[in-house]
């Protein structure tokens, strides 16, 4: 967590403390808990969620904020300044004095604006990536997990800005190589899709909890050394930090470490509902510029 500090239970990176670029995660439940609305029991959690958008956005100061939804395709937008202000005018009310507008993307260019806006992801194991130049002119977000990497969707993003060089690119809290497993057939169609240079990321070894041999999969290694040697950003800032053991601590969300609690238990271990209830929080990441 070298790279990263926190702050009213806010995850933040240390060389973005004056910027006007802003990455912020919720990261302690204590404090923020369920951040993800279709998580909610009901709507008096739902209600909170929403005080607690708003307590968030207050403190990292704007008032309207885009929510990239993240489908299953690839799927990017260049959100330029005719684009928010259309966004606004559609779904805007001069009565609206917070507002959250949905968008169905995986990744978003975005700029700075006469006033300032929010990007909220929900990315649960995947990382949010941030790809920007030292001056800020624009921040690309992406959502990447291992689909992603597989499908080549930050190929297609890069294309949005592949004429500016000495970029900073800055990875929020994901799951690790050492957590993330995934069935045997599933590495190797994942092989057959992205070629044999994925090879060298995936590690087969039995499993403990799942009783079996799989992949251990390190996709954001992967991502890594491919945003170094095909695009030359060798100034990645990396948070570091994985969601699967800091689930464990009352931190972030992991939907992997939720899955096998379900599973164990169905196994005939002495897991409660109660406790896999207890870690199922969604949190979020905020870019804002």
């Amino acid at each position: 967590m070298e790279n990263t500090y926190i702050e009213n239970g806010l995850l933040y990176f240390n060389n973005l403390k004056d910027s006007k670029l802003k990455i912020v995660t919720t990261f302690d439940n204590e404090i923020w808990g369920n951040m993800i609305p279709t998580f909610a029991k009901d709507n008096q959690e739902r209600e909170e969620i929403e005080r607690k958008d708003r307590r968030l956005a207050d403190i990292i100061g704007y008032k309207t904020s885009f929510s990239l939804t993240t489908p299953y395709e690839d799927s990017m937008i260049d959100f330029d300044q005719r684009s928010v202000k259309y966004m606004k005018s559609v779904f805007l009310t001069e009565k609206d004095e917070y507002k959250n507008i949905l968008l169905a993307v995986n990744s978003a260019l975005v700029y700075p604006q006469e006033e300032r806006y929010g990007y909220i992801i929900g990315p649960r194991d995947c990382a949010i990536v941030i790809i920007t130049p030292k001056d800020h002119r624009f921040a690309l977000i992406m959502h990447i997990g291992a689909p992603q990497l597989i499908t080549g969707m930050h190929r297609k993003a890069m294309k949005m800005i592949d004429e500016f060089k000495e970029l900073d690119m800055y990875i929020t809290p994901y799951i690790h190589e050492n957590n993330y497993s995934i069935s045997i057939e599933k590495g190797e169609k994942f092989k057959s899709l992205y070629g044999k240079d994925i090879e060298k990321y995936m590690e087969k070894k039995f499993s403990d909890i799942w009783q079996t041999e799989r992949y251990f999969f390190d996709f954001i290694e992967a991502f890594k050394d491919e945003m170094k040697n095909t695009y030359g950003i060798t100034n990645i800032i990396d948070s570091g930090i994985d969601s699967y053991e800091e689930t464990k601590k009352g931190h972030l969300y992991s939907y992997k470490y939720e899955q096998e609690l379900k599973m164990r238990k169905e196994r005939g271990e002495d897991i409660s509902d109660e406790e896999i209830e207890r870690y199922h929080k969604g949190f979020n990441v905020v870019v804002s510029i």
